[in-house]
């Protein structure tokens, strides 16, 4: 078979694109989201794939309403200080804000955040972010009104980055979650009851489907 005619088989194969509710999503209420944090956030670019799924299927509570405020290799510090980094890798049309300010000026349903991925594993680290939380970011999000969404972040699965002293994949797991326990537990504290910090366990969750696809039958 010709690449032609390969390509053409191919092509008749595929299924067409779906097509978009406009009515259903007309009548459907709007989330809001602000995301904030570094690559693991803009790697698959997070932000429009929320968008992306507002409305449909995967995601039936609203069309969604997105915007970010992202730094590649920063902790939540460096983020609030340095701001937006993301010319280079979403283009100048739509970068998202130039920093957190900016993004949480206005009203958010729910905030998304993420430390980088070590910061929350150490103790030192760790009560540096809790200091950030509590006194820089907790004021912006009451004027926000965002409920806070911590991203639990996922360990590395072999040292990397001078991460040697964290332990092995499930000890730095373990310290990860602890950390972002911590986390919420701080901004509970800083911020109203109706604003209760809720965590995102991405990591706790890759992690079990690692475990699972190394032992398939557990005893």
């Amino acid at each position: 078979m010709g690449a032609t005619q390969s390509a053409s088989c191919c092509a008749s194969r595929r299924r067409p694109p779906r097509k978009v509710d406009t009515r259903r999503r007309s009548v459907m209420p709007r989330v809001s989201i602000a995301l904030m944090g570094n690559s693991l956030l803009y790697y698959n670019d997070v932000p429009r794939l929320l968008e992306a799924f507002g409305g449909s299927d995967l995601f039936d509570q609203g069309v969604v309403e997105q915007d970010s405020c992202l730094r590649g290799g920063v902790d939540l510090r460096e983020l609030l200080a340095r701001g937006n980094g993301m010319e280079e890798k979403f283009g100048e049309d739509d970068p998202g804000a130039p920093d957190v300010a900016s993004l949480l000026s206005r009203h958010w349903d729910y905030v998304v955040m993420n430390d980088y991925t070590q910061a929350p594993a150490r103790a030192a680290s760790r009560r540096a972010s809790i200091d950030v939380l509590v006194h820089q970011i907790a004021p912006m999000l009451r004027r926000c009104g965002g409920t806070p969404v911590l991203l639990e972040t996922w360990a590395y699965l072999f040292p990397s980055k001078g991460s040697d002293d964290l332990g092995d994949h499930a000890e730095f797991t373990a310290r990860l979650q602890q950390g972002y326990r911590e986390y919420a537990a701080a901004l509970a504290k800083a911020l109203p009851k109706e604003m209760a910090p809720r965590i995102a366990k991405v990591g706790t969750a890759l992690t079990l489907t690692l475990s699972l696809s190394l032992n398939p039958n557990p005893t």
